[in-house]
């Protein structure tokens, strides 16, 4: 059974910067805040890197070695975290638009696309915004 971990945002994102080498500043991916999906074991499986780009809106980035981890439960939690505690308006997601595999993920989520960034996933490849905003949410009904 999947369950969420604070107090661990350094070494989520090491794990954010392994599985996602373009979201690296200076060396290593930052994230303000973080939450880690963690298995039975208490093995790190997945985790949730937020960016703050202003007081009412993070951008988030998210991996999981297992998809299938997320459970109702745990969606409702993490997102409960993300606009309750965390007292976010909206929630925004980069993702690479060749990568069909993670928009279909994050649109399974409630996200909505919003636009095209022209190269600006990496500096290189496109990126598609999406966003969800705390009335969008469906995992907090």
């Amino acid at each position: 059974m999947t369950r969420l971990a604070f107090g661990i945002e350094e070494h989520i994102g090491k794990y954010l910067s392994a599985k996602f080498p373009e979201l690296m500043t200076h060396g290593e991916y930052v994230p303000h805040r973080a939450v880690g999906f963690v298995d039975d074991e208490g093995l790190l499986i997945g985790g949730v890197g937020l960016c703050f780009e202003n007081a009412f809106d993070a951008q988030l980035s998210i991996h999981l070695d297992n998809p299938a981890c997320l459970s109702r439960g745990i969606l409702k939690q993490l997102f409960t975290i993300c606009f309750d505690e965390f007292r976010l308006v909206r929630l925004s997601c980069h993702v690479k638009k060749s990568n069909k595999k993670a928009r279909k993920f994050v649109e399974r989520l409630n996200f909505k696309l919003e636009g095209v960034k022209k190269r600006g996933f990496d500096g290189k490849r496109d990126a598609c915004i999406y966003g969800l905003t705390r009335d969008e949410c469906i995992w907090l009904r």
